[in-house]
């Protein structure tokens, strides 16, 4: 039993940290902090909008970017907290984009 539950706590703890990137932010575009400036390819995926801020990162390969490959292939990511139904036109995937 004992073996049981710690098999079942390791394959949640992986897993949740599979889901996490170190060097991933969040940010809230309708409030942005006014202090920077944010620079970056879009990578929208099921209602997240993923910024990609790399600077190697080039417009094709985040249009073709499968979701499971984002934290692979990419150091430095922001997850924003917008929606894709809130008609921002510039978020759609692959668009560069400056806030």
């Amino acid at each position: 039993m004992k073996k049981l539950i710690l098999l079942l706590f390791l394959t949640v703890s992986i897993l949740t940290s599979c889901e996490s990137a170190p060097n991933t932010y969040e940010v809230d575009l309708k409030h942005p902090s006014e202090s920077k400036t944010i620079e970056g390819y879009v990578y929208n995926k099921n209602r997240m909008i993923w910024i990609i801020l790399d600077k190697e990162v080039k417009k094709k390969d985040v249009e073709n970017l499968e979701s499971s490959l984002l934290f692979k292939n990419y150091s430095n990511v922001m997850k924003c907290m917008f929606e894709k139904d809130q008609g921002q036109s510039n978020l759609k995937n692959g668009n560069k984009i400056k806030i």
